[in-house]
């Protein structure tokens, strides 16, 4: 009978209505079994014990009704979800049936406990050889959510935790060893005194954003890697080239008075190691990273990395800084192919530089001997000193290129951040891609490629101009930094700056369609709001918080309670976002 009225709650569309007709068939099911069973207990123990044995049955019905409710209480207004409700349910109802009867279940009655982390594969939530239909139940919600190479995290009761002993979990700094990959590696501008060959690098510095292969690595970029050195930059061999990167304008940290390396004057070369897209696989904590020259040495911001016409890979990557560019990498081959024969998509290719035209039209200037403004120049030196070669190739100088992502359009978006510089006496002044003079504000580009992402031509046009975006609501913001594209055609904006209307970095939302703006999250007071990754059902978002109150006490203790000067230094820190009502991010 009850078997029979489960698979018409199963079968039957769910509503008001047959939840109530559902509930008492079964209640009065229940209630049918209440005779027989006493009269059995009275066969097996005698009338005597009867209405204490049929007692402790009823009660035992009732506390499990009670536990029932409220667990199903609780997980609603965690995560506002019906169908999870309903499922993991059904997973308990078999997995006792399977534990607790050994007589009919596959894994002989064993009395052991189903650990459920969300966030682990769905083979791992259940014993070898029982029912499929617990796997089923208890669903798959994706691998699990690893951040850059360093720590492990997965889903317990109502919160996300770290795996502090996990076997994924590492440290990757200046001190770790790289290998030094692709055309450049060798070059006499690589070698230092500590590695004559020029392809063996000790660590990274100042990494920003990144991106992940359809190979399962992860792409880490060097920025700001010139203020970690310090010396007398005039008796360098090549100044000028040095300069154009910044190094030697300024030390904002003492390691060249102690360590020798990054001493001007006793490794030259040691800067031109620094500044490249750093290859790391967070699957294998033994493995080395690599700096991948092929994808150019510039202030890295971000990596895209995208699945062009043929299965050949392709990165956009800006540089972060006023009035430099934005580059992409097309690989020479399908990734696929170039893996199986043992090479790196990543070490053979071509590196391009846009030039945005006024016509909203652009065009992607090759950056290889094989461009006659190039011609007299090697790969490895375009690679080394690649800003200089998009000097020469004539690039469109740019606000600040910061992250890159791809939308549901397929069209590329890239934060403008801001540029207070612009057609100053002696600067770059406006043009059609960058239309505001000293604009402390930013704005967010696009652009599409053409014949598969492998094109050397491309369509551009503004996307939002920041000081122009403003509604009643106070839906307002500046310096767009970070940006993400999600399937359904939102643009995820954060933000790194000063900001309009006094309020603090934040994160939006836009409609690539409308261009709608809403906030959707705004940070502590001195921070910058970075980073964002989701779950595969992209019902939880996680994203970063940095350097807030400027690593000031005196502007906040986050995330302890605000106390003053006198209060700990605040703290770097991860935000797990979901939505009250258990849907998608941004919905």
């Amino acid at each position: 009978g009850r078997a029979a009225v489960f698979a018409g709650i199963l079968l039957v569309p769910t509503s008001a209505t047959t939840v109530l007709v559902f509930s008492g068939l079964l209640g009065l099911l229940w209630l049918s079994t209440v005779p027989p069973t006493n009269s059995l207990v009275a066969q097996i123990f005698g009338v005597q014990h009867m209405s204490m044995l049929g007692g402790f049955v009823f009660f035992s019905h009732q506390i499990g009704s009670f536990l029932g409710v409220w667990l199903g209480g609780r997980l609603f207004d965690a995560y506002r979800s019906y169908e999870m409700m309903w499922w993991l349910s059904v997973a308990l109802g078999v997995t006792a049936a399977l534990l607790l009867h050994g007589s009919a279940n596959t894994i002989g009655g064993q009395a052991r406990v189903i650990k459920m982390r969300w966030g682990m594969p769905a083979d791992s939530m259940y014993f070898k050889g029982a029912w499929r239909i617990v796997k089923f139940a208890l669903g798959d919600y994706g691998d699990r959510m690893v951040a850059l190479a360093a720590k492990d995290y997965f889903f317990e009761g109502s919160a996300w935790k770290v795996v502090p002993d996990s076997k994924y979990a590492r440290r990757i700094s200046v001190n770790t060893p790289m290998t030094i990959s692709g055309p450049a590696a060798g070059h006499a501008l690589l070698k230092t005194s500590a590695d004559p060959s020029g392809r063996r690098a000790v660590g990274m510095i100042n990494n920003c954003a990144g991106g992940a292969t359809p190979w399962g690595t992860w792409l880490t970029c060097e920025e700001n890697f010139d203020v970690y050195f310090g010396g007398d930059a005039s008796k360098l061999p090549e100044p000028a080239m040095h300069k154009r990167y910044g190094v030697g304008r300024r030390a904002a940290y003492g390691w060249w008075r102690h360590v020798d390396r990054f001493n001007l004057e006793k490794e030259p070369n040691e800067p031109n190691r620094f500044g490249w897209v750093v290859e790391i696989d967070p699957y294998d904590p033994q493995s080395t990273p690599v700096k991948r020259t092929a994808l150019g040495r510039v202030k890295h911001e971000g990596a895209e990395v995208v699945v062009g016409k043929g299965n050949r890979v392709v990165v956009y990557m800006g540089d972060d800084e006023r009035f430099d560019y934005i580059y992409k990498f097309v690989s020479a081959r399908d990734y696929k192919k170039m893996i199986a024969a043992g090479k790196s998509p990543l070490d053979e290719g071509t590196l391009y530089v846009a030039r945005f035209n006024d016509n909203g039209t652009g065009d992607w200037l090759e950056l290889s001997p094989r461009n006659p403004a190039l011609s007299a120049w090697s790969i490895d030196k375009i690679l080394v000193h690649t800003r200089l070669a998009a000097d020469l190739a004539g690039a469109t100088k740019m606000d600040r290129p910061e992250w890159i992502s791809t939308g549901a359009d397929g069209w590329q978006y890239g934060t403008l951040t801001n540029n207070s510089n612009r057609g100053r006496a002696g600067q770059p002044g406006v043009n059609a891609a960058n239309p505001i003079p000293q604009n402390s504000d930013g704005h967010i580009i696009r652009w599409k490629d053409s014949d598969g992402n492998l094109g050397g031509t491309f369509e551009w046009n503004l996307f939002l101009i920041s000081r122009e975006t403003f509604d009643e609501g106070g839906q307002m913001f500046g310096s767009p930094d970070g940006i993400w594209g999600d399937p359904d055609g939102r643009i995820f904006i954060q933000t790194d700056g000063t900001q309009p209307g006094r309020n603090n970095d934040q994160m939006l939302v836009a409609d690539s369609k409308t261009r709608e703006v809403k906030r959707i999250f705004t940070g502590v007071a001195g921070c910058e709001v970075t980073g964002v990754a989701v779950t595969p059902n992209r019902k939880t978002m996680f994203v970063n918080l940095q350097h807030p109150g400027d690593g000031d006490p005196k502007i906040t203790n986050f995330p302890a309670p605000f106390t003053g000067a006198a209060g700990p230094v605040p703290r770097d820190c991860t935000i797990v976002i979901t939505r009250k009502d258990g849907g998608i991010i941004g919905s």
